[in-house]
């Protein structure tokens, strides 16, 4: 790494959740470990399986972590986002990658290897303590996604997860932020981007979203609410 790459990735060390409450002298400690690699959209980042020889850090793009069924259809877990550490579960408990993690679009990536990273969760208890928060929000998102998955009608699902979303006021309803495309949100809710689009066409119609390219606002969120329990077209 180069001295202009090892003061790149310190700025984005501090700005990690895990690491934001670590002394300036071990963030530094922690740069020259760091494997930093480039990925590409679709380029599997951790396959399932894998070993769990480091966790991983995401500091520029997005990823999503998936599974497969039998039939190879992917199932979605979750998204990924800038900061967020990944990968952890395997390091903790020495078993294989229980998931794969894809790139959404061309990202940037870096592995801090398992040795430093439990020496770190082990003596540092600040580390430890933002690891087990950020465990119990793992637990809390897949409970949510049992929950949605557990919808019979994908109507149900994709309005499940938009009432997931964060989201912020506006002039024109919710503003739901960092919504993923069509394809990801499938991916997400088991089912075709088809259907996808149909269902936030039909939202659209009745005045309970409205959607401008990439960017969605929920105008109505009873009736979505409401659309999400009944899986009514």
């Amino acid at each position: 790494m180069t001295e202009k790459e090892q003061r790149i990735v310190l700025g984005y060390l501090r700005q990690c959740p895990l690491f934001q409450e670590l002394s300036e002298e071990r963030l530094l400690w922690i740069v020259p470990q760091l494997k930093l690699r480039q990925v590409q959209r679709e380029e599997t980042v951790l396959g399932m399986g894998d070993p769990p020889d480091a966790m991983g850090l995401l500091f520029r793009g997005q990823l999503k972590a998936v599974a497969y069924s039998n039939s190879g259809r992917e199932i979605g877990f979750s998204m990924i986002t800038p900061v967020q550490h990944f990968g952890e579960l395997s390091l903790i408990d020495g078993k294989p990658r229980s998931a794969a993690v894809l790139a959404v679009e061309s990202s940037l990536v870096a592995f801090l290897p398992r040795k430093p990273a439990v020496e770190l969760m082990i003596n540092e208890p600040k580390v430890s303590a933002r690891m087990m928060v950020a465990l119990t929000q793992l637990v809390r998102r897949c409970n949510q996604q049992i929950m949605l998955l557990g919808y019979q009608h994908a109507h149900s699902r994709v309005c499940s997860l938009l009432l997931r979303c964060r989201t912020e006021k506006s002039e024109e309803g919710l503003k739901v932020l960092d919504f993923p495309s069509q394809r990801e949100v499938a991916s997400l809710t088991n089912t075709s981007r088809e259907t996808v689009s149909r269902v936030l066409g039909q939202l659209q119609e009745a005045g309970i979203v409205i959607k401008k390219g990439r960017q969605l606002w929920i105008c109505d969120q009873p009736r979505l609410e409401k659309r999400m329990l009944e899986g009514r077209e």
